[in-house]
């Protein structure tokens, strides 16, 4: 799988986390409860809800999986299953987080980016194309030391003036735009755009903290603020959406047809791997670099909006 990642097998050093195997390869054998671990104890549990690594075996591995990292001082470590997730940035869900790239917290200033341990890769086979996807993230990322994230600024709380500005200076001119909306209860509550990889604003249109659960002021801004939308879905510029067919039965809801449907991620996607998953998220852990930090910005310039690491 490395070599088919392009990476050579020479240029990489392998570790283990636990200095033995745990009995009938089961970690559970070497854990205990809350209750028997010392106040001092920071790791979260290691399998399962309530198993913390005993403490004797934590003392001993991870100061030794430390000392060697320190010594090697890699670009980049590849966190391979759910354990070495755990032992290198204190958290657990390999499916939550592989194919992002996160600091460690064993060793400051190191990157991880978990994958799935080849085990597992030997018992779900059709996942194999996803660790070969995440070791070519690998060495992309190999050629670096630091966390290196995409800027991106997302306007969340928008006045009707701030959408004529999002219009005049980023959307005008735009050669495609990218369109999601989400839902609640048949409502839609709010619809994002995208002219590029840097720009998105969302046009909120419920408000749960308000009394009459509208984020617009009055049912003219409200009016003022669907007709800036519909301009935008039917206008000129080609639009993209994930999973389209969903977003358009609620756009035709609201009687919108737009007219420059260009593409669909997830059908492009599933066209040219129909045995992946297809979900946003599954994609955006293969083709971008999210899951670290951005901004997101108020354009009433609450600094409450703005906000990193999220």
């Amino acid at each position: 799988m490395l070599s088919a990642a392009g990476i050579p097998r020479s240029t990489v050093s392998l570790a283990n986390v636990l200095p033995r195997r745990p009995m009938q390869n089961n970690l559970k054998s070497l854990c205990v409860k809350k209750a028997e671990v010392p106040a001092s104890y920071t790791y979260p549990p290691v399998s399962g809800q309530g198993n913390y690594l005993h403490p004797e075996v934590l003392n001993d591995a991870l100061p030794k999986l430390r000392r060697l990292l320190e010594e090697l001082k890699p670009n980049l470590v590849v966190a391979m299953g759910n354990t070495a997730l755990w032992a290198m940035c204190q958290v657990t869900g390999i499916n939550k987080y592989r194919g992002t790239v996160l600091p460690a917290q064993l060793v400051p200033g190191l990157k991880v980016l978990p994958t799935f341990h080849p085990a597992y890769i030997l018992r779900v086979w059709k996942e194999r194309v996803v660790l070969v996807s995440d070791f070519i993230r690998a060495r992309q990322e190999l050629q670096y030391p630091d966390i290196r994230k995409t800027s991106r600024k997302i306007w969340i709380e928008p006045t009707l003036g701030d959408l004529d500005t999002f219009q005049r200076e980023h959307l005008q001119g735009a050669e495609v735009v990218s369109c999601d909306i989400e839902t609640f209860r048949r409502q839609i509550t709010c619809i994002g755009f995208a002219p590029n990889r840097g720009h998105t604003l969302v046009v909120p249109f419920v408000d749960r903290g308000k009394e009459n659960c509208s984020y617009w002021e009055t049912p003219e801004d409200e009016a003022r603020a669907w007709r800036w939308v519909r301009n935008l879905l039917e206008g000129p510029t080609p639009l993209v959406f994930q999973n389209g067919l969903y977003d358009l039965q609620y756009l035709a809801l609201y009687g919108f047809r737009p007219t420059r449907f260009l593409h669909d991620t997830m059908l492009m996607h599933h066209a040219l791997h129909p045995e992946m998953k297809k979900s946003l998220g599954f994609l955006g852990s293969l083709y971008t670099q999210e899951g670290g930090s951005f901004k997101l910005f108020n354009p009433k310039g609450s600094d409450h909006f703005k906000r990193e690491d999220t």
